[in-house]
């Protein structure tokens, strides 16, 4: 299906406390789930449960003027935030609250104080807040999460993304980013800007036509699908224990090296692969298409296997 689609992230946590006779809480998993087609702009997109029981729910939306030093937040465990660039010049956040009890919804808090925004809620509680932020596109950002989403959207400015253990999503974005997840995957989507984006123990998808995208994988895979006929910039992608995957449309002009370890798997099945320059060593294996005199993306995996394939014009995204 062409378009946007977002992952379905979920996490089970025993963490979670529910009531039983008695007053005593017992411990069972909580579950987040966001399932919708297009990017998450609602609360209602996202579902949060305690056990088998639909979480406590409220959400509060405020607006905060630009901080001078850029937007900071680091999201309570469990939590995700999805921000939009827009043509406004304050900041709007919607805190999308969820709790297993009601009195320990009433106990969360949220609050932007000099351009940090923070949430609190009772201590030992079973608790989290999703943030949505809509934001001027030129803002920067320094973002951090641990055991949610991190999603980035529509943005130009200077951009910091970490994540612990959950996804990180970067699109349409022109500025200069800066992306590293541990135990997680990271998706580069037609960000035009300058990226560096490195992940640990997790996958890292690049799609678009430009940019000066740097990405690299420890014990993850690389996928690059290539758009249009030629790359505007530079792509330089390093997987390490990983494989390395290449979709590239037919008659793409600029010159594309890929390179895999001498004994890994090596399949060539593009359409490209039959004028292919090719050098097989004892060591390595390479392949090179397009414009040898202008090598504009690169492709390197060290002990993974490689495979290339032809991209359709009515391939799936």
């Amino acid at each position: 299906m062409k378009g946007y689609r977002i992952l379905w992230f979920a996490v089970a946590l025993c963490a979670a406390a529910l009531p039983a006779r008695g007053g005593e809480r017992h411990r069972h998993g909580m579950n987040v789930s966001m399932s919708h087609e297009g990017p998450i702009d609602s609360c209602r997109q996202i579902r949060i449960t305690f056990g088998d029981v639909d979480a406590e729910r409220a959400e509060e939306t405020f607006t905060v003027a630009t901080p001078r030093s850029g937007l900071r937040f680091r999201a309570p465990s469990n939590s995700g935030v999805f921000v939009y660039g827009a043509s406004r010049s304050d900041v709007e956040v919607t805190a999308c609250k969820a709790a297993a009890y009601p009195e320990d919804l009433a106990r969360i808090s949220v609050s932007a104080d000099n351009g940090d925004l923070q949430a609190r809620g009772p201590e030992g509680g079973d608790w989290v807040v999703h943030f949505i932020v809509r934001a001027p596109r030129s803002e920067g950002l320094d973002l951090e999460v641990n055991n949610g989403p991190l999603s980035v959207r529509g943005m130009t400015g200077a951009v910091t993304a970490r994540a612990l253990n959950g996804p990180v999503s970067l699109q349409d974005s022109s500025g200069q980013i800066r992306a590293e997840a541990k135990n997680g995957p990271i998706s580069v989507k037609e960000c035009t800007g300058t990226v560096q984006a490195s992940a640990v123990n997790g996958p890292i998808s690049v799609s678009g036509s430009s940019g000066d995208v740097t990405v690299t994988t420890q014990n993850g895979p690389i996928s690059v699908r290539l758009a249009g006929d030629h790359w505007s910039g530079k792509l330089d992608a390093q997987a390490s224990n990983g494989p390395l995957s290449l979709s590239i449309p037919d008659g793409y002009s600029s010159g594309v090296r890929v390179e895999g370890s001498g004994r890994s798997p090596f399949q060539c099945r593009a359409k490209a692969c039959d004028e292919a320059r090719k050098n097989w060593t004892d060591d390595s294996r390479t392949v090179e298409f397009g414009d040898a005199a202008s090598t504009v993306v690169r492709l390197s995996t060290v002990n993974g296997p490689v495979s290339i394939k032809s991209q359709h014009s009515d391939d799936e995204d």
